[in-house]
């Protein structure tokens, strides 16, 4: 259970002592989970009573391949999965994590690439081998139709493209979901790479994460 409106605090691993008996929500992204001392970080972070989440890291995969194809980042994440992962690397890292925490952690989020009709597939696909991802809406990508139907299928939803959004477009976004939410479901949205500000607070959903608490520590600074 988490108390809404919660700040998540995006975790890296490198910077876990610094929430030790102080956050009570973090999320760490598969992609900073590169060894079995990472895994026991998330393991020692539940135990001690934080509400983990777990990102798929489909943001870093997304933005990398942008970055080398000079694609915008809605568009990448958009992208077939193929695409940005040929080999397959990141789907099994992403199985190999998730087997490893999925008892220790609040939730866990789908791999949120390729657009909704492959994401629908890939998440079938997960659920039919017993897993219980949280899905992804892309609020810019998906049409409000797709949050219709996963407001409608699902307790708990994660929103995307909401990063590199401006304050009005993320304005718009916080509206949308509060007057599209009624009457469904859902129980829990979750805005992903964002932090607490004005703009949130109008029209706030459960929870939302970002990096930004680690400026007070590193540089001195308010988040």
């Amino acid at each position: 259970r988490i108390d809404a409106p919660a700040y998540v605090i995006a975790n890296v691993t490198s910077h876990a002592d610094k929430t030790d008996g102080v956050a009570s929500y973090t999320l760490y992204a598969i992609g900073d989970l590169r060894s079995e001392a990472h895994i026991d970080t998330i393991k020692a972070a539940a135990a001690s009573g934080q509400r983990v989440l777990i990102d798929s890291g489909a943001f870093g995969l997304a933005s990398a391949f942008g970055s080398k194809h000079d694609l915008d980042f809605n568009d990448a994440i958009a992208m077939p999965i193929e695409d940005i992962d040929p080999d397959g690397t990141a789907r099994a890292r992403w199985h190999k994590i998730i087997d490893a925490v999925r008892d220790h952690c609040w939730g866990y989020v789908e791999i949120d690439i390729g657009g909704k009709d492959r994401k629908r597939e890939q998440r079938a696909a997960m659920e039919e081998q017993g897993y219980r991802p949280i899905p992804v809406f892309h609020a810019l990508n998906d049409g409000w139709e797709y949050f219709d139907e996963l407001a409608s299928t699902y307790d708990r939803i994660c929103v995307g493209n909401l990063v590199k959004a401006d304050n009005a477009t993320r304005l718009d976004i916080f509206a949308r979901l509060a007057e599209a939410r009624k009457g469904k479901r859902v129980q829990w949205i979750h805005a992903l790479g964002v932090t607490p500000s004005p703009t949130w607070f109008a029209a706030p959903t459960e929870s939302c994460d970002s990096t930004a608490w680690q400026s007070t520590y590193m540089y001195g600074g308010p988040c």
